[in-house]
């Protein structure tokens, strides 16, 4: 899986509101309950962790440099 965010770390729980706004939503993060329904339990587990996600493997294997931070 390759991220594409422009900043050096960032949460899950800030990809999973970016998510929801990008789809339209509020730009919130589901609780947990909810979020397993939608994206399965497995998912839901792996995001309800405190992790980052970085684009370190984006930028290697696709000669990806992003030039600004997204809002």
């Amino acid at each position: 899986m390759l991220h594409g965010v422009s900043e050096e770390a960032v949460s899950t729980v800030a990809l999973a509101a970016a998510a929801d706004q990008a789809a339209g939503g509020q730009g919130r993060a589901h609780p947990w309950p909810t979020a397993a329904e939608v994206v399965g339990e497995q998912f839901a587990d792996a995001l309800a962790l405190d992790q980052t996600v970085t684009s370190t493997a984006t930028r290697k294997s696709v000669g990806w440099n992003p030039t600004t931070p997204q809002p």
